[in-house]
């Protein structure tokens, strides 16, 4: 039968090796070749017909081929430019017809291009050839020779012919690829015996090529009813096997197709399968769950059938999930929360899950039973210092599965964490009179207890505070003691065990300031001394100009001082004595920096206040160890060398040198009085109480 209509078709072209006979698409590369060899068309062949299809041998090793098509020999202009992956020929379109052509080609395993060949195209019109139509052998045709000739009808147009033989009807991979035929027939050799064969022609002219004709196939020689094929899959008494259930078979030469069977019942009196099948493959779809099937398979060709293969069978899982894997928290662990967060790994199958929590281990009694579609659960409802059981369930459609593992966590006994201390470190020396003790927040702890002691047995203490913080600055300390200190954290629950004892020593007095030893103020110089946090001038202040104590001092852009009886030798022994005015520069702000060098200021009542804890409220550590007498005898353990200066009343007289000090302080009593400082040296008490504004008082700097 002839098909009239005009049609273009597409050439497989593979990489195979051909079988011996005429024209093979691969013929045997020469023994020492360096790049691939040109096969079709011929060097300067002309009239090229539509499509132009170029073939190169395969060149050992390579897997690809660069492929270039110029109009001039030195491909300076490409028209075509592209690697070809697996295949040794390509069409090659967006040529122009009647136009000269050069082409080349280089393996991707090769340094060196092919020889450069030249084709012409065939002028375009007309119409292409008619389909050609098949003669001998007959289809189908068995116990053909192993070499034959190929007869077909002639093809109305046709100029010459291309064979194909494949064994599969797919044409890939093909036997021959043979092209240009000029007759209507073509023998071929080599064809193995017992084997199916198909084959097709297509026509060519100067227009282009038909579509290839209806194809036909033969057996070989040899070619009896089929075998009988092998189950490959699954293994025969498979179980759990998921949907959709595959069965393959192998293949069976000269079958040409296959009929598979499926039962429940190993007799196969009632079929739920029984399909005509042209593949050795069939995924099984309609399947129950918890099911045993039987399956077998036979090949069939035009000359019978096989027997059928032996029965194997299968058995479809339970379409129940997998039972769950436990993640955290780990077996045995002890949780610090009463709410923890249980969670586990994704079951296959799985569309959500039950989580069961109880307090005995046979899950009598549940404490939880939830569902949930995540892989995690919060539990509620726990009670302190409690053994807990848990496990998970997956669930879906059709049912659950089994329970995981059980494992358990503890709850913490409702108690807080035992603190760890950390600073000052175990053992440290030199530590400041008033050290900063610092411990590690604990979980569940809303307060601590914090005892410092010079006895290792804690027999005695120096400090037993209840604090919300974690860390306290441990004031009121002797500078010549070893101390010891520990911690207990707190809540309503309890407290917990002490922490580990640490010791520490302080320093002895007289430690200036870290970073500022001294400061350089109108032309003196001061030292500093460090109480505990604070940084103070260790003398006090001795700036402006000395007037005589009976006259008052003025607000006059320039400091105006007193000297003890108006000797000025005493401003440079004890400092300067200043009414309240002159002293903060006329400023009422707390904190004001007065008449004091800049990044310093007047104390605020709260610094002194400060300053007293550090000494633990003994001015006698305060005062120089030549002030006072007897129980006001000063010790200056501090450092801080208070001296008895003395002041300046009212009424410009001068009292109490050796006797008392008055410091004042930035915040106003009332509104003729300030706070200050107040030293005796008769006893070690301090105080603050208030002077009046128009005395003079003596004044120490504390840095901001």
């Amino acid at each position: 039968m002839k098909y009239l209509f005009p049609v273009v078709f597409f050439i497989l072209l593979v990489f195979n090796s051909c079988k011996d006979g005429g024209n093979p698409v691969n013929p045997d590369p020469d023994p020492t070749p360096t790049a691939p060899t040109l096969l079709s068309p011929a060097d300067k062949a002309s009239d090229v017909a539509f499509p132009v299809i170029l073939t190169w041998n395969a060149f050992e090793g390579a897997s690809s081929y660069l492929l270039q098509v110029s109009i001039d020999t030195a491909f300076s202009t490409l028209v075509f430019d592209r690697t070809i992956a697996g295949a040794t020929g390509r069409l090659v379109t967006g040529l122009s017809d009647t136009t000269n052509y050069y082409w080349r080609v280089k393996a991707d395993t090769g340094t060196e291009w092919s020889a450069i060949w030249s084709f012409k195209t065939a002028p375009t019109g007309g119409s292409l050839p008619d389909v050609t139509t098949l003669l001998s052998p007959a289809d189908s045709a068995f116990n053909q020779p192993v070499s034959l000739t190929l007869f077909w009808d002639p093809s109305s147009g046709a100029v010459s012919y291309n064979l194909q033989v494949s064994e599969s009807g797919s044409f890939f991979p093909l036997v021959y690829s043979i092209t240009d035929i000029k007759g209507t027939s073509h023998q071929i050799t080599g064809l193995n015996d017992s084997t199916r064969y198909f084959w097709r022609v297509g026509a060519t002219n100067k227009r282009g090529s038909s579509v290839f004709s209806i194809p036909r196939l033969f057996y070989t020689v040899g070619t009896d009813t089929p075998g009988v094929p092998v189950p490959n899959y699954p293994a025969n008494g498979a179980t759990n096997l998921t949907f959709p259930v595959t069965l393959i078979w192998n293949i069976v030469t000269a079958a040409e197709y296959y009929i598979c069977q499926v039962s429940k019942s190993i007799t196969f009196d009632t079929l739920i399968f029984n399909e005509t099948l042209f593949s050795t493959n069939y995924q099984l779809t309609g399947l129950t769950y918890s099911t045993n099937y039987y399956w077998r398979v036979k090949s069939v060709n035009a000359i019978g059938s096989s027997d059928f293969s032996g029965v194997r069978s299968f058995t479809t899982y339970s379409g129940l999930p997998d039972a769950p894997v436990l993640s955290l928290p780990s077996n045995g662990s002890t949780m610090k929360t009463l709410t923890p967060t249980l969670s586990w790994a994704s079951a296959a199958l799985a569309s959500g899950y039950r989580v069961q929590v109880s307090a005995v281990s046979s899950f009598a009694t549940l404490l939880i039973n939830q569902t949930t579609s995540g892989i995690s659960f919060q539990a509620g409802g726990l009670t302190y210092g409690t053994t807990y059981y848990w496990r998970v369930y997956a669930t879906n459609g059709v049912g659950s599965s089994g329970p995981s593992a059980a494992w358990s966590f503890i709850t913490y006994t409702g108690l807080p964490e035992t603190p760890e201390l950390l600073s000052p470190a175990n053992g440290s020396k030199n530590q400041p009179i008033a050290p900063m003790l610092i411990w590690n927040s604990s979980y569940g702890a809303t307060g601590y207890r914090l005892q410092v002691s010079e006895s290792n047995t804690f027999a005695t203490l120096v400090v037993n505070k209840l604090v919300s913080a974690t860390s306290y600055l441990c004031a009121g300390l002797s500078f010549s003691s070893g101390y010891y200190w520990r911690v207990s954290a707190t809540n309503n629950a309890g407290s917990s065990a002490w922490s580990s004892v640490w010791n520490f020593k302080l320093v002895m007095g007289n430690i200036p300031c870290t970073g500022t030893p001294t400061v350089t103020y109108e032309g003196q110089t001061y030292n500093t001394v460090q109480m505990g946090n604070q940084c103070w001038f260790k003398e006090n202040l001795n700036v402006g100009t000395m007037i005589a104590g009976a006259i008052e001092q003025l607000n006059n852009s320039k400091p105006e001082k007193y000297c003890y009886d108006d000797i000025e030798s005493n401003c440079t022994i004890y400092g300067g004595l200043y009414q309240w005015g002159e002293a903060m520069g006329y400023s009422s702000m707390v904190g004001a920096r007065g008449i004091c060098p800049p990044g310093w200021h007047i104390p605020a009542k709260t610094d002194f206040q400060t300053l007293n804890e550090t000494v633990n409220g003994n001015g006698n550590m305060l005062k120089r160890n030549d002030q006072g007498i007897a129980l006001g005898q000063g010790t200056n353990e501090s450092g801080f060398s208070a001296l008895l200066a003395g002041g300046r009343f009212s009424d410009g007289s001068f009292q109490s040198l050796n006797n008392m000090t008055v410091l004042w302080t930035s915040e106003m009593k009332s509104a003729t009085h300030a706070d200050v400082f107040y030293l005796t040296g008769n006893y070690s008490q301090t105080a603050i109480t208030e002077y009046a504004f128009d005395s003079g008082g003596s004044l120490r700097c504390i840095k901001d």
